[in-house]
């Protein structure tokens, strides 16, 4: 009987899996990621998974009613200006609006910048005449015979994938459903993205790059989760699988290969929902949620228990407006490479030794010195009991690439010089924190630290120590953290209508008309996905600005009170939100507003990961071992204890210490003392805080 739930994510060094069933206890495991063929590293996972239940894999694999899978196949493919040969179709006139971006210029004061190349080269952005105007109404008509021409053309090209986007489609997308019709009859199997059906919304540019990068990854993701979902079934797996996408959310893999773009944060966007999970039991809903793997370091906050959402995102500066958690990242992971600029100053990143070859002290590692390493010289690391002892470390090797190639150019030893790896490292974390907090109007000391990644305990409490962070707390899965948030990820669809009203002029009735449609397609939609409809939820949405302002603001709105107060209620929430965002509102100045677009966010409630059952364990921890590790307060090295996750008691440990599970390690700084909790998490707090330190209580 099939009773096994699984989430995968699939990083850049390593492949996560977490399995949670009746009958067998939480199991967590990490394979080394296959970056040329990613599928081949998930169903790695599984057979090891089979392995560690006692099933044989397609016995195994019948018995799991559930994949929940994030990916970067769509991120790599971006990053690596590695997608489908994909061409664009466009308004005449406005042929090189991806060239054009926004009109502002990415770096000021460089003359010699050079901007990324946009997915679609100019030889590839065709233009046929045709006209909506703003108001929906037909300025020009389709040229219907220029457009067999270009289609041909699209033929003869080899095109794999093409992207639809007219002016003013929003508005009326009866131009845009003709030549896509014209397309997808003359070249059957190409991938088609359609603006009107993907992001029915103005702004041309927005449009325009969100289609073409749907279309630039939606081959490579139909292919890949064709390829996993053959696979899974021919080895017998005859559950569901699940897809995480960009706003925290899952879907079914049909509907990420129609919308390929929403899965560009497929991987990040979990750990937002593990975090809560681990985190709510604790009575910890304001949260800077961190998760460091091999390749990256991603940040992002929650407040009274929601994660941010942002509708506009920049990815190698080309614009995605999906929904997406709004999720930090630099080039900060175990992986990042230490390099000396031209100036002799130490860089950390964003260049990766990744899963191939990886680190200098792996086993068949590169040449280049990583965090990684650094981590091995300073003794953060137990080269013996890497992963559980899965992986030796070769300690020698990473002591002589950072003293070749970090240490004798900057006249410090072998140890200093990891530890100014280590120190810059720190310092981009922390000022990534500091864009989504400070640069944001929080203070990052009234938050609680949520650690997640494989590498990332490893720093979570220098990072604190660096913001005056009082609490960090390590969830039970952390350096699986995103595979587990799958697992508490329910599905969601988001659904935008553009609807260009001023205030004073809204008709409530049409208005909550066109809600119902909204509510009514997303209710279908996750019906057909299989949810009952007692488990589906709706959130509504409005983005509102002042008449006269750029640029909007999304606010939520409750319809009970719109139908009460009309849309005085939509302005209070408007003036508030301004307020926070911006310091000041013009609710006195009486100021005229407009609507732009109305939003429906629908939720399919699924079952949740377990955040873990109470445990029997001693009062008293004690040390399993001592090793030699770098103090910073101590300029060089002293024995510390080392103690054993797994069986150590409830009693407090004081820092300096390192904790180790299989998969991860904790340090904890001389500032900082540990507990475990009933849970299995870890809580590490300033001793600061228990002297007259405000307790963010």
């Amino acid at each position: 009987m099939a009773n096994y739930v699984v989430g995968i994510d699939s990083g850049g060094t390593f492949t996560d899996c977490v399995l949670v069933g009746s009958g067998v206890p939480l199991i967590k495991h990490k394979v080394p990621s296959t970056p040329d063929a990613p599928a081949e590293g998930v169903m790695r996972g599984l057979a090891d998974l089979a392995g560690l239940v006692g099933e044989d894999l397609p016995e195994f694999l019948g018995n799991i009613a559930l994949i929940v899978h994030g990916t970067t196949v769509t991120t790599n493919a971006v990053l690596t200006h590695n997608g489908a040969d994909t061409w664009l179709l466009t308004t005449e006139g406005f042929k090189d609006i991806l060239e054009m971006r926004r009109g502002i210029r990415g770096v000021f004061y460089d003359n010699k910048y050079v901007a990324p190349p946009v997915p679609i080269p100019r030889d590839k952005r065709l233009t046929v005449a045709e006209r909506i105007g703003a108001d929906g109404s037909v300025v020009k008509p389709l040229d219907r015979e220029s457009l067999q021409s270009i289609v041909a053309e699209m033929r003869e090209g080899g095109a794999q994938a093409v992207a639809v986007c007219f002016m003013h489609s929003y508005a009326n997308p009866a131009h845009e459903h003709e030549a896509a019709e014209f397309i997808r009859r003359e070249l059957p199997g190409v991938y088609l993205s359609v603006s009107a059906d993907l992001l029915a919304q103005p702004r041309l540019y927005h449009r325009v790059s969100t289609t073409a990068l749907n279309a630039y990854v939606g081959p490579i993701l139909s292919n890949y989760l064709g390829d996993l979902v053959d696979r899974l079934r021919d080895g017998g797996f005859q559950g569901a699988l699940l897809i995480m996408q960009s706003n925290g959310g899952v879907a079914t893999p049909a509907e990420m290969q129609r919308s390929a773009v929403t899965s560009l944060l497929s991987g990040p966007a979990a750990a937002p929902a593990a975090a809560l999970a681990y985190a709510e039991p604790e009575g910890f809903d304001n949260l800077i949620v961190i998760d460091m793997g091999g390749t990256s370091f991603d940040c992002s906050l929650i407040r009274d228990g929601k994660p941010f959402i942002t509708r506009e995102r920049e990815l190698e500066r080309n614009m995605v407006s999906v929904p997406m958690l709004e999720i930090h990242t630099v080039g900060a992971g175990g992986g990042s490479i230490a390099w000396l600029d031209d100036g002799g100053l130490l860089r950390v990143g964003p260049q990766s030794a990744g899963a191939v070859p990886g680190p200098a002290c792996y086993p068949n590692g590169g040449d280049a010195p990583t965090v990684t390493d650094a981590s091995v010289v300073l003794g953060y690391l137990n080269p013996d009991n890497f992963l559980g002892g899965r992986i030796r470390l070769n300690a020698g090797r990473a002591r002589q690439v950072i003293q070749e190639q970090i240490g004798e150019p900057l006249g410090l030893s072998s140890q200093e010089a990891a530890w100014g790896i280590y120190r810059v490292a720190i310092a981009q974390m922390a000022d990534a924190i500091r864009e989504i907090t400070v640069e944001k109007g929080y203070d990052p000391r009234d938050f609680v630290l949520v650690a997640g990644g494989g590498a990332g305990p490893q720093f979570a409490a220098l990072i604190a120590q660096e913001l005056d962070i009082d609490r960090v707390l390590i969830p039970r899965e952390s350096a699986i953290m995103c595979a587990a948030g799958m697992l508490a990820a329910d599905l969601r669809y988001d659904y935008v209508h553009t609807y260009f009203r001023e205030f004073d002029r809204v008709d409530m009735e049409d208005l909550l008309d066109v809600f119902r449609r909204m509510a009514a397609d997303a209710t279908a939609d996750l019906e057909a996905a299989g949810l009952e409809l007692e488990d589906i939820r709706l959130a509504y949405y409005a983005d509102v600005r002042y008449t006269g302002q750029h640029d909007e603001i999304t606010v939520p709105l409750d319809l009970d009170r719109l139908r009460a107060e009309g849309m005085a209620a939509a302005a209070g929430v408007f003036h508030d939100t301004h307020r926070h965002l911006y310091g000041y509102a013009l609710e006195d100045a009486g100021t005229s507003m407009e609507l732009v677009c109305l939003r429906v966010s629908a939720h399919g409630i699924r079952s949740k990961i377990r955040a873990g059952a109470g445990e029997a364990f001693p009062e008293a921890s004690a040390p399993s071992t001592e090793r030699e590790m770098y103090l910073p307060e101590q300029e060089g090295t002293a024995p510390v204890k080392v103690f054993d996750a797994e069986v150590m008691g409830a009693g407090e440990i004081q820092g300096p210490a390192v904790i180790e599970r299989v998969d991860t390690t904790i340090i904890v700084p001389a500032a900082f003392t540990a507990r475990r909790r009933a849970n299995g998490n870890i809580l590490l707090e300033r001793k600061a805080t228990r002297k007259g330190r405000g307790s963010g209580e």
